[in-house]
């Protein structure tokens, strides 16, 4: 009934004393020291309007796989870039720059640019015939394809990097944070469905993979309401591929965490979080989104 509504006698004389028992309730609650109500538990799964793709993150060291400076071999994809547009700058900048004989290097390469690129860009799955610069035609195969698009993405801007590297100095208490990984998730996985680059080793190394999906399930704490447990299992594709797999390689990481506030699935409401669990030492060192596709390769301007 709509107390608005109510204007006779009969009506009022039976709606307000039902007002007054539910205020004395509410106040004998109070009074009683009994607890908020807790958060309910949630289960939440977002993923990116595009999939990410499987590729190949091209390691710098010569010793060792293949290279966007290759002139030889299975795939010289900058060369091809050169022999389409008869523009050889970026193969001499990678072959300066980005060649290293140093066996302690072994772990340098491209998988921030690829991880970028398979977030950012369908995937190249064909073998494709395209005009030299010199004349005729040349064959560009997927795994070259890959690598142009690399290239291209190799220094693409972020608008959002949170965490520290553990190469210069942070540590798993000082790198990333999980409050920030919870915001980052809900903001652009969850509401924009943009995928997120992820360094994934807990070494002073970096090992970027792109997160395309996520799966969070919360849970709240029996003794704390305004507390939840959050498992957090993440979505990622692979680049341990050859650069001419067009298939789909895809594996998971979970993560353990807590946060506080009212409502988890709401950033405003969280005050505080943290890791917990293995995950305490073993997550992500940071992350971060690309904010747009780099208009010309730095590689291109040297």
């Amino acid at each position: 009934m709509n107390a608005e509504r109510c204007t006779d006698r009969a009506c009022r004389s039976t709606l307000f004393p039902r007002l007054l028992r539910v205020g004395l309730l509410v106040a004998l609650a109070g009074t009683a020291g009994l607890r908020p109500a807790a958060a309910a538990n949630f289960r939440l799964e977002a993923h990116t309007k595009q999939p990410g793709w499987c590729g190949y993150w091209w390691p710098m060291l010569t010793t060792f796989g293949y290279h966007l400076y290759d002139r030889t071999g299975r795939f010289t994809p900058l060369l091809k870039y050169a022999q389409w547009t008869g523009n050889s700058q970026p193969l001499d900048w990678e072959t300066k720059y980005n060649l290293t004989t140093d066996p302690t290097n072994n772990w340098y390469g491209h998988c921030n640019a690829w991880a970028s690129a398979a977030l950012m860009e369908p995937n190249p799955i064909y073998t494709v015939q395209a005009p030299a610069a010199g004349g005729g035609t040349i064959q560009i195969n997927r795994g070259e394809t890959e690598g142009m698009l690399v290239a291209a993405h190799m220094y693409d801007p972020a608008d959002t990097f949170l965490g520290a590297r553990h190469d210069q100095g942070a540590t798993y208490n000082t790198d990333l944070r999980s409050l920030d990984v919870h915001r980052a998730l809900l903001y652009y996985l969850r509401d924009r469905q943009s995928g997120l680059v992820f360094n994934l080793s807990d070494q002073a190394q970096v090992w970027s993979y792109p997160a395309d999906g996520f799966v969070m399930t919360g849970t709240t704490d029996s003794r704390d309401p305004s507390l939840t447990h959050v498992i957090l299992q993440l979505s990622f594709r692979d680049d341990d591929v050859d650069p001419n797999f067009t298939g789909d390689q895809q594996f998971f990481m979970t993560y353990n965490y807590w946060v506080r506030g009212s409502d988890p699935q709401n950033s405003a409401t969280i005050t505080s979080a943290d890791w917990e669990g293995n995950s305490v030492q073993h997550h992500p060192q940071f992350v971060w989104h690309p904010a747009y596709r780099s208009r010309i390769s730095r590689a291109t301007t040297r």
